[in-house]
């Protein structure tokens, strides 16, 4: 999907509708309500992520966001690969129609976990976001907030769950693929989950289609490894 013009929408909060539409496609955006749903059930594994093409790590760029004053303010913080642009997701205000408001909550909001930043890979050469979800909720484990976060990823196939570790953090990790009546195949996607004494978060990376989504995946495990508790 290339960007074009979103209509209908006030100025004052045209990118914010504009950002959470046009970059839907490649941040995984909901097609339809529903949960999880894999052929013979998700499957539940403990140990690394699959490489495929992501195989090759991608180098920090010393750009690090989740702490005050960085571009994103997130209850944890993690290296950005090189070209890739953070900017902060900023919600709906008081002076803004209903009808934002309920696009924001229709696309930005995934089982109580609220968009805060979005990673852009275009400057990279992509098309697509690592999307950044948050939730002051600091109890439950990582699977549980990524269960919750999956009951809002539309409609899913070969869902599978990982037990994971997230730089020094236990997480909870899913990949899985979304599919719709447009598509040639299951969209791929894969979304990582922690809780910290901060609050809940997730990440997930997306992508157009599948060469988009594995030339993504690096920043992703990028960010994943580095990933700490903000201070």
């Amino acid at each position: 999907m290339r960007q074009g013009t979103v209509r209908g929408y006030g100025a004052g909060t045209s990118a914010v509708a504009a950002s959470l539409l046009l970059a839907g496609c490649g941040a995984g955006a909901p097609e339809a309500a529903g949960g999880p749903e894999a052929s013979g059930g998700p499957r539940t594994t403990a140990g690394a992520s699959p490489g495929g093409k992501a195989a090759k790590a991608a180098e920090p760029e010393g750009t690090r966001i989740g702490a005050a004053g960085s571009a994103c303010e997130l209850p944890v913080t993690f290296e950005v690969a090189e070209d890739w642009k953070p900017k902060k997701v900023e919600e709906p205000g008081e002076t803004d129609s209903e009808e934002i408001k309920e696009l924001f909550e229709a696309l930005a909001v995934r089982g109580g976990l609220r968009t805060s930043c979005e990673i852009d890979a275009k400057p990279a050469g992509f098309i697509g976001l690592i999307r950044v979800y948050t939730d002051d909720r600091a109890d439950g484990t990582p699977r549980e907030v990524l269960e919750s976060y999956m009951k809002d990823s539309g409609t899913t196939e070969s869902v599978e769950y990982r037990d994971v570790k997230a730089g020094g953090l236990a997480a909870a990790e899913v990949s899985y693929g979304t599919a719709g009546e447009l598509l040639d195949e299951p969209k791929p996607s894969r979304a990582l989950a922690v809780v910290t004494p901060g609050g809940s978060v997730v990440l997930h990376v997306g992508g157009l289609d599948r060469e988009e989504h594995e030339g993504m995946l690096p920043a992703f495990e990028l960010a994943k490894r580095t990933l700490e508790k903000a201070p």
